[in-house]
Formats: structure tokens, sequence, C-alpha cells
């Protein structure tokens, strides 16, 4: 049962099914890729994704006007 939440860059599923699609697109357009390096794609592309929403929240918290509450 799934009980969180996750921005949908963080889903393995999104991330691997917009792989899927790019590299489908790729071929339709006559672009040939090794499938070794299409497999190795999705991992990249998990990363990238990763880094991104880090950078993301770095920035919302610079920007941010409330500051954080600690519970003690």
């Amino acid at each position: 049962m799934m009980t969180g939440t996750k921005p949908a860059l963080q889903s393995l599923t999104i991330v691997s099914a917009a792989t899927s699609a790019l590299l489908s697109l790729l071929a339709a357009f006559g672009v040939t890729i090794d499938p070794a390096l299409a497999g190795q794609a999705v991992d990249i592309a998990v990363q990238i994704a990763s880094a991104v929403l880090a950078l993301v929240a770095v920035i919302g918290r610079l920007r941010a006007t409330t500051r954080i509450a600690r519970n003690d």
C-alpha cells in the first residue's frame, strides 16, 4: 500500500518511461543507440533527475522567507 508521496522525477518508473519514450523517438528519426548504452541511459537519467531535484531544493531554501521550525 502506498502511503507517502514523492516528486515525479524521483520515481524510477517515471524516469524509465520518459527515457524509453526519448529513445523510441530518437529511433523513429533514424538515430540508433547501442542496447548497452540504452540500459545505462536510465541510470544516467536518474542521476540527472536527482541532481536537478537537489539543486531545486537548495534554491528553494535560499529563496524561502520563512524559517524552518525545530522540533525540540
